[in-house]
């Protein structure tokens, strides 16, 4: 039986590899009887007759993804597949090489060096349908197989321009068939099982993450403690069928948890990120004047119409420098109607500082922001009570028990709570050292693929566009290729300032400003995510394990309308809230606050996700006045065509014991027709009371009864349960 094997080529368009790939499939099918496939991503593109006019990144996406399914499932049948793309970076031949590792099949990279000037006479011969700038852009984008991985190596390296086609065709083939017999088709290389892969992987990541982490704390005492957690993280992760993100995050954050706990310092100037919460005018931008040193994006209420309705619209973003470390304040709105910019800079914080007027006290917009830090887990947060100027000390004291009453049962029972006027800056000296013995140094996911949430773009002239954001994962150096989500544009990292100062590199938790080539500012908006080419997902559908807070009021329906905020962006979107029977997803019909429960949530717009991502629910639409905060959510699958289904429930008794071990229950069905439709399923459907659960196997007599086989004796009249199920659709 013929070995599953995957050829990849490489190269420019108009560089020949159709002509070759064709001619390639037709000698290893005519003279070597091979099942040969050749899968091109234009197949998929000729399908849509839209693309003949305009680009949809969402038809990109579908192509993309058709392209890979197919290469898959043509590998699992045990074909030759031929990849006539560009495949012109390493990420893209690196997923190829996975899908292959997937199919437990070997694969080989053909890289097809044509010279531009004969790609675009050869593209002009054909009436140049390929624009030249595109493939000018291609050719300086490439990525060269080769040049920096092992894995990568080309088989081949060809020009098709300086031999004759059979003879090149001839080359190819004669290689490609050594291969395939010397390594039998199959990764001989490795020769591991998929869960030994997947270990494989799993070490080599958390070593690096490993590294990192040792690179920056300098105790070396620490080293076999970090190593056992490495360790244990990479048993439980295969255990529990993590992917490598999930493993990694999850050894980053025992990492800090070791950290945190011997209060080590980290190597170097760290940066940290602080909110600012509270109610709308409590003083919170007025106190970000007195703290801040560097100001950046849109702080201190430069926006015209920030100042002309005297309040806070949109968040800022400025420092100050506390010891060794750089303080990032980041400066929330208060006003309820901008609840979505508290939600996004929530997901950025290390720690928050609650602003609370002390003429005032605890307001509505306290009590929610308080609801956001809670959910989102900010483990450290500091009272700060503002215009202390205006107030006796009776009144002072009066605001600061209404605080205290407030913290009681929360997370933050013991935070410290500072007496200050911002607008006299009093109390700041303080303030910064309660920060400071309040924070540590925090260990970030300084390894795996770029992750950057937009907070601001811009256009600056002669340069271009200017994003801000914060590194939540991975690295970026100038010149770094990176793709713009969910528009899925590839651009180029052209410059990097962290707060001004002109930099070659930046890591997980600096907060940069970079200049992007080939994208537009008025294209990108906050929440837009800046990922490393291919390694990220657009999607609208949600698989996810949600907490409900116990203060939300009023239980979630099937598809109640809720807004989600997933890292700085926030839509709305339909809530199917579910449990899982016999591998089946049963809607429920509500959920009650305090409970916790599986969730599928259709977004009305779908946005750059990963399995692991938090996200916090919320119910906009209600007046202020009410607790909005639904609960906090975290994405367990990214489900692309779920079967979800509603739950008739139909009562019966169990009747009696049959001589061969089942049981006769009755009532469960009016008609012998019923029964036999039923039996046919073979679904275990059926619960006792006592728990037993069983499957219906026949019908039995003249009326609706049946014989049932339980996993557990049931007990005889007692009552039982089936489950009549239909397909519910998600809109």
């Amino acid at each position: 039986m013929q070995k599953p094997f995957l050829l990849i080529l490489c190269g420019i368009p108009s560089s020949g590899k159709s002509t070759l790939a064709s001619e390639i499939a037709g000698k290893l099918e005519r003279e070597h009887g091979y099942l040969t496939v050749v899968v091109t991503s234009d197949t998929f593109r000729h399908m849509v007759p839209t693309y003949s006019r305009v680009f949809k990144p969402e038809l990109e996406h579908f192509v993309r993804e058709a392209t890979s399914r197919t290469i898959e499932e043509a590998l699992r049948k045990g074909l030759l597949v031929v990849s006539d793309d560009v495949n012109y970076y390493r990420s893209i031949r690196r997923h190829l090489k996975r899908i292959a590792e997937r199919a437990r099949a070997n694969y080989a990279i053909i890289y097809v060096d044509t010279p531009l000037d004969v790609a675009f006479q050869w593209n002009k011969a054909r009436g140049e349908p390929i624009p030249n700038t595109l493939i000018e852009e291609m050719y300086y984008k490439l990525d060269k197989p080769g040049e920096k991985y092992k894995w990568d190596t080309p088989l081949l390296t060809v020009d098709p321009n300086t031999s004759k086609l059979d003879e090149l065709v001839q080359l190819v083939v004669s290689k490609v068939t050594q291969k395939i017999r010397e390594e039998g088709g199959v990764l001989v290389k490795k020769k591991l099982t998929e869960p030994q892969s997947l270990k494989k992987d799993l070490d080599r990541e958390t070593r690096h993450a490993m590294g990192e982490v040792m690179k920056r704390y300098g105790n070396l005492d620490l080293a076999k403690t970090i190593s056992d957690i490495r360790k244990k993280t990479v048993d439980e992760a295969l255990e529990q069928g993590l992917s490598i993100s999930e493993a990694t995050h999850l050894f980053y954050d025992r990492a800090e948890v070791i950290l945190k706990d011997r209060r080590h310092k980290i190597e170097g100037k760290t940066m940290l990120h602080v909110g600012l919460f509270g109610h709308v005018d409590h003083g919170k931008t007025q106190l970000a004047r007195c703290l801040t040193e560097i100001p950046s994006t849109a702080c201190l209420d430069k926006h015209p119409q920030a100042q002309e309705r005297g309040m806070s619209i949109d968040m800022g973003f400025s420092a100050f420098n506390l010891g060794n470390n750089v303080i990032t304040l980041v400066d929330l709105p208060g006003h309820h109607s901008l609840i979505r910019h508290v939600v996004a800079g929530a997901n950025i914080i290390d720690q928050g500082i609650l602003v609370v007027a002390a003429n005032e006290g605890p307001m509505v917009q306290t009590l929610e922001h308080l609801q956001i830090l809670t959910s989102l887990k900010i483990e450290r947060l500091i009272v700060a009570i503002n215009k202390i100027d205006l107030v006796d000390d009776k009144q002072l004291d009066q605001t600061k028990v209404a605080i205290e009453n407030l913290l009681e049962k929360t997370p933050f029972k013991n935070s410290p709570i500072l007496p200050i006027s911002a607008i006299e800056c009093e109390g700041i000296h303080e303030l910064k050292e309660a920060l400071a013995k309040n924070l540590s140094s925090p260990v970030r996911q300084w390894s795996g693929n770029l992750k950057v949430p937009i907070s601001h773009s811009f256009h600056v002239s002669g340069m271009g566009t200017a994003v801000t954001g914060t590194i939540l994962r991975g690295k970026v150096k100038i010149g770094d290729k990176v793709e713009v989500l969910p528009l899925k544009k590839e651009c180029k990292v052209r410059s990097l300032q962290i707060f001004g100062k002109d930099v070659k590199e930046a890591s997980a938790g600096d907060r940069v400003g970079m200049t992007l080539l080939k994208v537009r500012s008025k294209d990108l908006s906050r929440g837009d995510v800046i990922v490393a080419p291919g390694t990220m997902d657009v999607i609208d559908l949600l698989d996810l394990d949600m907490d409900v807070r116990p203060q939300y009021e009023g239980n979630l329906h099937q598809k109640d309308k809720v807004h989600i905020s997933i890292g700085l962006k926030t839509v709305a979107g339909q809530i199917y809230p579910y449990t899982t029977q016999q591998s089946m997803k049963i809607v429920k019909k509500n959920v009650s606050p305090g409970s916790s429960c599986k969730v599928l949530i259709k977004m009305q717009k779908a946005l750059p996700v990963e399995i692991g991502d938090k996200a916090l629910l919320a119910k906009l639409d209600l007046p202020h006045e009410r607790s909005r905060i639904v609960g906090i959510a975290k994405i367990t699958a990214l489900p692309r065509n779920p079967e979800l289904y509603a739950a008739k429930i139909k009562k019966g008794t169990v009747k009696k014991k049959t001589p061969d071990g089942f049981y006769i229950v009755s009532d469960l069905f009016i008609t012998k027709e019923a029964a036999q439709h039923v039996a046919k399923k073979r679904r275990k459907l059926i619960t006792a009371e006592s728990k037993a659960k069983g499957t219906v196997l026949q019908h039995h007599g003249d009326e609706g009864d049946v014989i049932v086989d339980f996993e557990t004796s049931p007990i005889i009249s007692e009552e039982v349960y089936y489950y009549r199920l239909r397909r519910v659709r998600i809109d």
